[in-house]
């Protein structure tokens, strides 16, 4: 009988770390993902070992305390990089011995710079220690891409700072119902439907923006807002959330974020170029392994319905989609392509500043993303979609109901008079504007329980509900800033 595997035991570290030591953890993992370090890395790794001595030589201006106020503007930015390149000709010098500007020959069909590791020690607030994966990152490269999804969780708690009546779920979702408006512009709009994503509850957010959940492990809630949802939004969403999730949530955590590129020309990618990407190897990750790669819809004889590449799995950590969005939505001739980077937190964390620069992270994704530089307008990809939009429905309606249009016009003599006759009120789903302005008034707490008798409020009061105070009213200087407000990610 064979004898049976042996496996060693799995040990954990309960380090019983302090609040301080926390914080010491969290500033570190800060700077290691910060961008001015990820530059330092890869330049000693590629100049040598004296790189630190040339680059303080060169720039000892960005070793005081502004350069963490300086980095983040367009002229910071700019002499940054100016100073790295500089940095990079004297580093090469020291540690090659060639004159500046000569490279070293590679020896070898892997180049002169290893990639960078990516792998992180997060320390979870039990104590325990696990190996975390953090989203790889380039240079700075604002509003070239756009949230497109995002799911984040966090504990119920977080729902009683806004009304210490909680006696149901429904309870705790309207009470957050009010801190969403706020952040998003829209909240809850609709009664329980049934459990979504492994949650016993969840309610609908705006005109089908999204939803609640809540009833998971560990009295976590969840939040989904769709792409659609993302669009509705009031500008400056990202920020205001971001600021949500650091100073009020309880636990909160990412679990889900989209970025997207648009290319409404087909100039700059293809998804024939993606295909021809991926043979070369540009989508090799940091272990040069190749990602599984599935090509959807007719790629031998294109039909006009539109191609899909995706490169990953679907539930792993990252999984990328480059498709024909406008021939996707019924436009045969449509260039318009999207390339869409869907993160999820799987062994991975997902830091919040994704959702303030996340052109960064998209064309940090995958090598053959460098490319990405493009500003994006989420005003301009709306107003592009909703004209497929119209150009399809029209299409539809002649090929579905032309025929019988052209034969009603013979026997109504007036337009007007058959178009009264074979028109309906409502708007489609696919042509209705995504507005938060547009979307039905949110359900709050304050207004379940507006028609409730003294004798009743009395009786809610003995059993430790006292607060009825509606959420609207605490305050919350971060939902007042202006579009344009830009949070302190020095911070995240």
């Amino acid at each position: 009988m064979p004898r049976k595997k042996q496996l060693p035991e799995l040990r954990h570290f309960d380090a019983s770390l302090t609040g301080a030591d926390f914080a010491a953890i969290d500033s570190a993992v800060a700077y290691t993902l910060s961008a001015e370090n990820q530059a330092r890395l890869a330049l000693r790794d590629e100049f040598g070992v004296d790189f630190e001595s040339a680059v303080t030589a060169l720039m000892p201006q960005w070793y005081g305390q502004e350069r963490r106020a300086a980095r983040y503007d367009e002229a910071g930015v700019t002499a940054w990089a100016a100073l790295q390149r500089q940095a990079g000709e004297a580093g090469r010098a020291c540690a090659t011995g060639l004159p500046a500007g000569q490279r070293e020959t590679p020896t070898g069909n892997t180049g002169l710079t290893p990639a960078p590791q990516v792998l992180q020690l997060v320390i979870s607030s039990g104590g325990r220690v696990k190996t975390k994966e953090y989203p790889v990152r380039t240079g700075p490269c604002d509003d070239v891409a756009f949230i497109d999804w995002v799911n984040f969780t966090f504990h119920k708690d977080t729902c009683l700072q806004y009304a210490d009546f909680a006696n149901s779920h429904e309870d705790y979702v309207l009470a957050l119902s009010e801190r969403l408006e706020a952040v998003f512009g829209f909240g809850v709009t609709g009664p329980r439907q049934s459990g979504k994503h492994f949650f016993h509850d969840s309610f609908p957010l705006g005109d089908g923006y999204g939803f609640v959940a809540i009833g998971g492990q560990r009295d976590r809630m969840e939040v989904s807002i769709s792409g659609t949802g993302c669009t509705a939004a009031k500008p400056g969403w990202e920020q205001r959330l971001v600021l949500w999730l650091e100073g009020e949530a309880v636990n909160p955590k990412l679990t889900r974020v989209d970025l997207a590129h648009d290319d409404f020309f087909g100039e700059r990618y293809s998804v024939d170029r993606a295909d021809a990407d991926y043979d070369q190897g540009a989508f090799q990750n940091y272990r040069g392994t190749a990602p599984n790669v599935e090509h959807v819809g007719n790629w031998k004889n294109p039909t006009g319905k539109g191609r899909t590449l995706t490169v990953g799995l679907r539930t792993g950590a990252k999984f990328l989609r480059v498709y024909e969005r406008g021939r996707k939505e019924g436009a045969r001739d449509s260039e318009w392509v999207r390339i869409e980077g869907e993160f999820k937190a799987v062994d991975c964390v997902l830091p919040y500043e994704m959702l303030l620069q996340p052109g960064k992270y998209l064309a940090g994704m995958y090598p053959a993303l460098g490319w990405i530089s493009e500003r994006q307008s989420r005003v301009e990809t709306h107003k592009r979609q909703l004209e497929v939009n119209l150009n399809a429905s029209i299409n539809n309606i002649k090929k579905q109901f032309g025929q019988y249009v052209h034969v009603l016009r013979e026997v109504v003599a007036d337009d007007a008079q058959l178009l009264d006759l074979i028109s309906r009120e409502g708007m489609p789903k696919r042509l209705k504007p995504a507005d938060c302005t547009l979307a039905p008034a949110p359900l709050r707490l304050s207004d379940k329980y507006q028609g409730l008798t003294p004798s009743e409020v009395a009786a809610l009061a003995q059993m430790g509900h006292i607060d009825f105070a509606p959420s609207y009213l605490l305050p919350m200087p971060w939902a007042t800033s202006e579009p344009g407000f830009t949070a302190d990610i020095s911070r995240i």
